[in-house]
């Protein structure tokens, strides 16, 4: 039987703007975070409610911009580790079988390359030093240029930056750099909604 559930997102508003690196789409955007009522469904009925939630989405492609959409360089090592012992069984059965005389060439050059070819993965999976992927977005980001701007992107009024920059009309809060996108209200614990 097929089970549909999922979460519905009541009321979305959007609360704060930024300049961020997208991790799906791989460039500086504009990226936004939208404040929803949550609930959990169970065949398209609202069952659990999950409460105020925000989260930051990014206005090109529409995805988490935090997020991680490749895989990690650890994965692509064990993949190759994994692989390289393809290369190697038949590596030995191949020095191990008698070369037969219509295909001596062929087992020559399999003789030499599957050893090559196993050699390659082992130093993919065990000696090269790759970046992680998290590190990559973090350079990423701190090179974003961050926003600078007197008037609100949505309504063009002044922003107010007593306590923090914001706009007085439609209430949505302008992060400029990096380092103030804290989701969390110091020493409580919960979302600065």
């Amino acid at each position: 039987m097929h089970l549909i559930h999922g979460i519905y997102r009541f009321k979305p508003q959007c609360i704060g703007t930024r300049r961020d690196f997208c991790n799906a789409c791989l460039h500086e955007t504009h990226t936004e975070q939208i404040r929803a009522f949550w609930v959990w469904h169970f065949f398209f009925i609202p069952l659990v409610p999950l409460w105020w939630r925000a989260e930051w989405q990014c206005t090109s492609c529409g995805a988490d911009p935090r997020a991680r959409y490749r895989s990690s360089p650890s994965f692509w090592k064990v993949i190759a580790g994994v692989s390289s012992l393809i290369f190697i069984v038949p590596t030995i059965v191949e020095w191990e079988s008698p070369v037969s005389p219509d295909g001596a060439v062929l087992n020559w050059v399999l003789r030499f390359a599957l050893p090559l070819a196993a050699c390659f993965l082992l130093y993919f999976a065990f000696v090269r030093k790759t970046k992680s992927v998290d590190l990559l977005n973090e350079e990423r980001r701190q090179r974003v240029i961050p926003l600078e701007t007197d008037h609100c992107l949505y309504c063009e009024s002044l922003l107010n930056s007593q306590p923090y920059v914001y706009c007085p009309h439609c209430r949505i809060r302008v992060y400029g750099t990096y380092e103030e996108t804290s989701d969390k209200v110091p020493g409580t614990g919960r979302l600065d909604l």
